[in-house]
């Protein structure tokens, strides 16, 4: 080491790459072998400028890795009345966002870590467009929102405790093993969700639950895999707490996932926000799911079941199951073509059209179907996915929501992910 000059690998680079510019100016390769007298200060004053403004990875300890996806796409509509195509919207199914992560090695044994996730928000997603509005009502530029910002400590043996803002791992959607998520997706109002149906209704009143956007403020705790079980248990702010056992394994060239969990609150009696990200009066619910695959046709079969409770005392429940194949024809990546049936009951019960004085005990039911492919695209971490739903909802006993009516969605676009 010389005059402390290289104090890092670090600094040894941004030397290089600053050229050994002294006050400005190069000096010549003799000269930068000749690193006594006072050109140090000078130099080492210089680097101190460059590792100001220069951008690096981590600490040296602690890593970072920046990733993330877009997802956009186009929507069209028909209501039997009325239709319409909404282009550039963002896909709810797999949002818009990006994530900076890292862990480091405590002991052979012990690693932290942490994760911040943003996601784009604002009007024009495909959760919250209608027939009157292809940017959902909000005008101008989108924002950046928090999805998670958490740190974790994890132990081979122990498992994984996180703290911080997190996802709620309770009720277990559908498993998707077909890789079609990103146009089927088991919570079919991420796309559509605002549009009317049924008189005044809207299709998020009555399509069932969306508890795999829970995120709250909480603890964590990720069991280690145990023979292809993973356990998890979250508690977190206004006393939501959720338990979930997973599992994935193969035999005989089928591979097997499958999932159960439960998510629960204890409000108090003032107590104004509800699960399910504050869209219903949840009080508890239940999924499971269980999804299967011939690895080599590449067949699959998967689906979840749900059951709800409001706050109300009322209750719903909602199934579906897709099936197809998935297999790499043309060299690209994975083709997955699918079909899928679903239907969800009696999610009006959940809000104030439910329980209306004078009318008749409301009640709603929406059987939905679709088909669609998947194209994955792996040289460029890209798939392009084109996919139809049709909605078909019957509502009664809920005023002017009251009715019947059907609602066909074709989604199209492509995720690039980074």
């Amino acid at each position: 080491m010389i005059g402390g000059l290289w104090k890092s690998t670090s600094t040894a680079a941004l030397i290089a790459a600053a050229g050994l510019f002294v006050g400005g100016v190069a000096m010549p390769s003799a000269k930068a072998a000749d690193l006594g007298g006072d050109c140090c200060a000078d130099l080492e004053e210089r680097v101190a400028e460059l590792e100001a403004t220069t951008a690096r990875k981590g600490n040296r300890r602690m890593s970072l890795t920046v990733s993330g996806q877009v997802t956009r796409s186009i929507l069209y509509w028909n209501d039997g009345n009325d239709s319409g195509t909404y282009a550039g919207l963002d896909n709810h199914n797999q949002s818009t966002r990006f994530v900076f992560s890292g862990s480091a090695k405590i002991s052979p044994n012990v690693t932290a870590g942490f994760e911040f996730m943003t996601e784009w928000s604002g009007g024009a997603r495909t959760s919250t467009v209608d027939q009157t509005s292809p940017d959902g009502g909000v005008s101008g530029d989108g924002t950046l929102n928090v999805r998670t910002a958490n740190w974790y400590l994890e132990e081979k043996t122990f498992g994984k405790v996180t703290v911080g803002r997190l996802n709620v791992s309770g009720p277990v959607g559908t498993i998707d093993l077909g890789g079609i998520s990103t146009v089927a997706h088991w919570s079919p109002g991420l796309v559509g969700n605002a549009f009317f149906v049924a008189g005044t209704s809207r299709l998020s009143a009555v399509i069932g639950p969306t508890y795999g956007g829970d995120r709250i403020e909480g603890i964590r705790y990720d069991t280690a895999n145990i023979g292809g079980f993973v356990g998890q248990a979250v508690w977190g702010e206004d006393d939501v707490w959720s338990a979930s056992v997973r599992y994935a394994g193969e035999f005989g060239g089928i591979r097997v996932a499958a999932g159960i969990g439960y998510e629960a609150q204890d409000p108090s009696p003032t107590q104004t926000i509800q699960l399910d990200n504050g869209a219903r009066n949840m009080d508890h619910e239940w999924a499971g799911s269980l999804a299967a695959m011939h690895v080599a046709s590449g067949l699959f079969v998967q689906g979840h079941y749900a059951r709800s409770e409001f706050l109300n005392g009322t209750d719903a429940k909602f199934w579906m199951v897709q099936a197809g194949i998935t297999k790499n024809w043309f060299g690209l990546g994975n083709t997955s073509v699918y079909g899928e049936f679903g239907n969800a009951e009696d999610y009006i019960k959940s809000g104030a059209a439910g329980v209306i004085a004078g009318l008749p005990a409301a009640s709603s039911n929406v059987d939905f179907w679709g088909v669609g492919v998947v194209q994955q695209i792996d040289a460029a971490a890209m798939e392009l996915y084109l996919g139809w739903r049709r909605f078909e909802t019957d509502v009664t006993g809920a005023g002017a929501g009251s009715g019947s009516s059907e609602l066909d969605l074709v989604h199209g676009g492509a995720r690039i992910r980074f």
